[in-house]
């Protein structure tokens, strides 16, 4: 590798692939799809609803008409198409059922074979996931644990989401800021500050409500130096893929928006040296690249898990931890294989087909996604277009990262 030099590996796993624009057809209609389904959902995690209240989805595809929404089980919710607009519709479920009644939520497109998007429960009942409060969700409700000086983002669903407030029951140990605020969604980002293996409360209020206590954040261990200092994470009956996740300072089951900052960067250094313009991030493919992020933990492949094929990407997978020592500055931390933007920008840079993506003179805009899995693996996926909505206004930096 080109910046650092690994002196001792551990189960060091590396995988990579990269799909070419598909021949005969332009990039850019390979990839104005918001999916390779040709539709994306807004939400794709199980959700729990309050009695007699109700929950919008909002699905993006080029013919929203042709979205069709249904519950598997009848009796647990009620779903209604509520707006349609030119490139998105809107489809509520209000929930009817008896508390911890569950139904799985079904989607299609075009007649095509129905997609389960996730499952729905009806709050209260010993079956029932515990909402946190009446009239709000989180993206977020696990334990979770955030490296010195790096953030995570929260997601805050709610029909009125200036009322949400957020809120660290120890001082010192996160910075927290409130950085978007969408129609009925709020972001807040904490930043590590504290010691690494301080911990503190994360507690939410809506509409001046009682606080409730979401989870449990920890400010990753330090990995400086010739010893590592393991979080202050219970790793009992973990793989060694997972405990190396976790020494390496990365947080089991989220995105790492920093470190897709720090490709889209990479990428266009790269491209600077081959005399190319600089790629936008492509406002188009952000919800795309998270979600195939995430995907490549269920299929490392270009086919996605509901059978449909995906083209002009690039993935690469990396599990594995090794002490790496950084060739410019002499320093030797944790890492994974594949773990860290140096690594796999050197791996997609010295591989031909991945290469050819990066460096495409017809590129024109770029989304990155980096998953780090629930199994400890680090899933990786750069998707680019050249669709010219992306140069109106074009974004230079990652959205997610509220800046």
């Amino acid at each position: 590798m080109r910046h650092t030099k690994m002196l001792a590996a551990i189960m060091a796993v590396l995988m990579l692939a990269a799909a070419m624009p598909a021949a005969g057809v332009s990039a850019a209609t390979q990839v104005v799809a918001q999916s390779s389904a040709d539709w994306t959902s807004d939400t794709t995690s199980d959700l729990t609803v309050q009695p007699g209240k109700s929950y919008q989805f909002k699905f993006t595809a080029s013919d929203p008409d042709a979205i069709r929404v249904w519950t598997g089980t009848p009796g647990v919710f009620n779903i209604t198409k509520t707006v349609t607009e030119p490139n998105a519709v809107y489809y509520k479920i209000t929930a009817i059922g008896t508390p911890g009644a569950a139904a799985g939520v079904y989607v299609s497109y075009q007649n095509g074979s129905g997609t389960k998007l996730c499952v729905a429960t009806v709050a209260g009942g010993s079956s029932a996931v515990t909402q946190p409060s009446t009239g709000w969700i989180s993206d977020t409700t696990s334990d979770l644990t955030v490296q010195s000086g790096k953030s995570y983002q929260f997601k805050f669903t709610a029909s009125d989401p200036n009322a949400i407030k957020v809120w660290m029951g120890t001082p010192g140990v996160f910075n927290i800021t409130k950085t978007a605020t969408e129609t009925n969604a709020v972001y807040y980002k904490i930043t590590a500050i504290g010691t690494p293996g301080a911990a503190t409360g994360v507690y939410v209020s809506y509409q001046n409500g009682s606080g409730t206590k979401l989870c449990v954040a920890t400010v990753a261990g330090s990995t400086s130096g010739t010893t590592s200092q393991t979080p202050n994470v219970d790793t009992t009956g973990m793989t060694q893929y997972q405990k190396d996740a976790i020494k390496a300072g990365l947080t089991l089951g989220a995105w790492n928006h920093a470190f897709e900052q720090e490709v889209f960067e990479l990428v266009n250094q790269e491209r600077a040296k081959a005399g190319l313009p600089a790629l936008v991030w492509a406002r188009s493919l952000t919800d795309t690249a998270q979600t195939r992020a995430k995907e490549l933990e269920t299929l490392f492949s270009h086919t996605r898990p509901d059978g449909t094929q995906s083209s002009w990407e690039n993935i690469a997978m990396g599990a594995g931890g090794g002490w790496f020592e950084n060739a410019a500055t002499g320093e030797v931390d944790w890492h994974i294989a594949n773990g860290t933007p140096s690594h796999v920008m050197d791996s997609w840079m010295n591989s031909p087909g991945h290469r050819a993506n990066i460096l495409d003179p017809n590129a024109k805009a770029i989304a990155i996604g980096c998953y780090v899995g629930e199994d400890g693996g680090v899933y990786w996926v750069q998707n680019f277009t050249n669709n010219a909505e992306d140069m109106v206004d074009p974004l230079t930096s990652n959205p997610l990262l509220g800046k």
